[in-house]
């Protein structure tokens, strides 16, 4: 079936589901390549064989620790949740403990309970902390703060409570007593449990008109941490504004922050971390022929399979747990097979409008897109190939486009299915194209948006109608704003087309401006001063003074310029003056004034 494959193309299939970034739960998902979870063998494959991908968090034991940028996109609520830690009460730990609702292995440690700083920190050294286990008023937290991790004196030398085997999530000194929430709650079900332990709009100390919101969260059996920043304030005035994420183990020779989150001065919303055990891999993976129970592969993320027909196929991955026991996970995928190919991404097409009419319809060549629809099918078999007005008439072969070479659209934009099919395999590819007509701009203009007379001048060109446009001044390379900058006083071009070159237009506008200097010295370049641009007055009157005030010359709009003579003698290399009095074309308005200086160099 597949020995006349000549060339290997991928394409996208419908119906299809994205797969989105992993959690952190001991969960197995199978894809295809393209992270499609409904996954088809297509009637144009090149091997009649098929890539299937395990999706799932990999991970080590917790004697070692990596940190990766993950998509802010929290589950979990920042309020209400319904234990109630430090209500109130300004740097303290959670008393009593907190007995955690699984297991945790924290630094190859496993512990079950742990207690909770009002500063934002999870700490498993319960002895170091002095609790003594009763609900008898809450025990100190630090709060002075000046070191980074790893560090056997965190957060300070001058603490004598350190605050080690711990997560920071986000450590700084915050102070409930003056509003927020800080609290924890169990959400999931064995062996996907998640302890979340959430801040919520905590004021900061000494800054109590700012908050920060963020959350850790602690993954069973993965033993993955993540933290969820909605809103980390700075407090510049008070511990030079210090803030922590990371992790420490409990003597303080190894610790993990992400780039540029150890202790330091920063603020950041809506960012999110994940924080992995990185040792001796505790995970494997085993694929199965889900008919047959035969195992295909192991240790493989991704195997190959080559189906004849449709047929199951099942990966099941193990996680040994810090006690030595573990749990296994699994998910079973379908390859299914399909006569019909829905090629992705759709063709693009923008056609010109030149038949003498502008109204968007025009006559168009189908047969055009026939070799790309030859090529996507991937065949040396005889085909036939037709364009229908929609989807279903292409699945179906139904209401083919007459004579295609001519077609002339009702709509724009309009859009049209090309459907070809391989008579030997009975194979159909289905391509969308989308035709867009182009009939030039509505409306074309441009003006100076600059002050006259200034130092620096600004055209901006606008367009509108149904293609996208391209801007070009004085035949300099297209760019897709209308904006131009520093442009120099004089008349300019300023040329207008569409993305496909359909069609150009052209207009001239002045820049009204003066030159800063002349050259009288009759070698026909820069021998008379005037003023560009003068002819888009309705009048206008020059006045040429020297430094000291003294009328030499006054020009009309009909002028060539000064020439730097005074009564046929020419004047020396200065500084001379100007005053030009003019009142504007369109709209006509009142008479103006403007006064400058200009140099004659000789």
């Amino acid at each position: 079936m597949y020995c006349n494959r000549a060339i290997k193309y991928i394409f996208y299939f419908f119906p299809y589901i994205l797969f989105g970034q992993l959690n952190g739960c001991p969960e197995v998902t199978i894809t295809d390549i393209n992270d499609n979870q409904t996954i088809h063998m297509n009637c144009n494959s090149d091997t009649g064989c098929i890539d299937l991908v395990a999706n799932y968090p990999e991970t080590g034991t917790p004697t070692s620790y990596s940190v990766e940028s993950i998509d802010y996109d929290p589950e979990f609520p920042f309020s209400g949740l319904t234990n109630p830690i430090s209500v109130n009460t300004d740097d303290v730990w959670s008393d009593p403990k907190v007995v955690l609702p699984f297991n945790f292995c924290f630094f190859n440690q496993e512990y079950s309970e742990a207690v909770v700083s009002s500063n934002g920190a999870i700490s498993f050294n319960i002895n170091l902390i002095n609790d003594n286990g009763f609900n008898d008023g809450a025990d100190e937290c630090a709060w002075e703060f000046n070191l980074g991790i790893p560090n056997a004196q965190f957060p300070s030398t001058a603490e004598p409570k350190k605050i080690l085997n711990a997560i920071y999530g986000v450590f700084h000194d915050i102070d409930p007593s003056e509003g927020g929430e800080i609290g924890w709650q169990l959400f999931g079900d064995f062996p996907c449990r998640r302890l979340v332990v959430s801040y919520y709009k905590v004021p900061l100390f000494d800054c109590v008109n700012i908050n920060s919101t963020f959350q850790m969260v602690l993954y069973e059996s993965t033993n993955i941490i993540e933290v969820y920043i909605e809103k980390k304030s700075t407090c510049n005035d008070w511990n030079n504004g210090n803030s922590l994420i990371g992790v420490q183990n409990a003597n303080g020779t190894q610790g993990i922050t992400p780039p540029n989150r150890n202790t330091g001065n920063w603020t950041t919303e809506n960012e999110a971390w994940r924080i992995v055990p990185t040792g001796a891999s505790n995970t494997q993976i085993t694929w199965y022929d889900d008919v047959t129970g035969t195992v295909l592969a192991t240790n493989q993320d991704q195997i190959t399979v080559c189906p004849t027909s449709m047929h199951n196929y099942r990966a099941e991955v193990t996680y040994t747990l810090c006690d030595g026991s573990s749990i296994t996970t699994s998910d079973s995928t379908t390859v299914e097979f399909t006569n019909i190919v829905f090629s992705e991404p759709p063709i693009e097409h923008s056609v010109c409008d030149k038949d003498g009419t502008p109204d968007g319809i025009t006559p168009i060549n189908l047969t055009f897109f026939e070799e790309t629809l030859i090529t996507e099918l991937n065949s040396i078999n005889p085909y036939n190939i037709s364009f229908h007005f929609t989807e279903e008439d292409a699945i179906n072969n139904a209401g083919a486009i007459p004579n295609p070479s001519a077609f002339i659209n009702a709509n724009n934009p309009e859009t049209v299915y090309g459907r070809i099919e391989d008579l030997s395999l009975n194979c159909v590819l289905i391509k969308q194209i989308n035709l867009t007509i182009n009939t030039g701009p509505d409306f074309f203009n441009a003006e100076v948006i600059s002050e006259a007379f200034g130092d620096s001048h600004q055209i901006l060109a606008t367009a509108s109608g149904d293609g996208s446009y391209l801007f070009s001044i004085d035949n300099e390379p297209f760019q897709t704003s209308g904006l131009f900058n520093n442009v120099a006083s004089g008349v300019h071009t300023i040329t207008l087309t569409d993305q496909s070159r359909c069609f150009t237009e052209t207009l001239e506008i002045v820049v009204l401006g003066y030159p800063k200097f002349f050259t009288p010295n009759g070698d026909g370049i820069n021998d008379y001063w005037n003023i560009a641009g003068k002819e888009e007055f309705a009048f206008v009157r020059i006045i040429i003074f020297d430094r000291f005030g003294k009328e030499i010359i006054q020009l009309d709009e009909n002028s060539r310029g000064w020439d730097g003579t005074y009564k046929g003698n020419p004047l020396p290399a200065d500084d001379y003056w100007f005053k030009i009095e003019y009142t504007d074309k369109n709209p006509k308005g009142q008479q103006r004034e403007f006064i400058a200086h200009f140099a004659i160099k000789r």
